[in-house]
């Protein structure tokens, strides 16, 4: 789940997830749902779960999980916003 975050934070560093996500790049959103859905199937449906031989994880764990996402992603996004000014105020060096 925090990778997902991050690739979805990674794909632009001028504009928000949200925002760099709302292009045309229709394979991109089928490829994350069909990681989403796949990480479902593998962490929900015990006979998946036991073709990677993966314990079905604690409701808890779970939750850990989606919030250390969200922090990896809010961590993220901060970076991003305290590099904008200091990129905007830099003098460009011509080649």
């Amino acid at each position: 789940l925090a990778n997902l975050g991050l690739i979805h934070a990674n794909r632009s560093w001028a504009r928000s997830p949200w925002q760099a996500g709302t292009g045309t790049n229709r394979a991109f959103w089928w490829i994350t749902l069909a990681t989403l859905v796949l990480l479902g199937c593998v962490l929900g449906i015990p006979a998946v779960s036991g073709l990677f031989a993966f314990a079905r994880p604690e409701p808890a764990l779970l939750l850990a999980a989606a919030a250390v996402a969200a922090l990896a992603l809010l961590w993220f996004e901060a970076v991003k916003w305290l590099a904008r000014p200091a990129a905007r105020s830099a003098p460009e060096t011509g080649a």
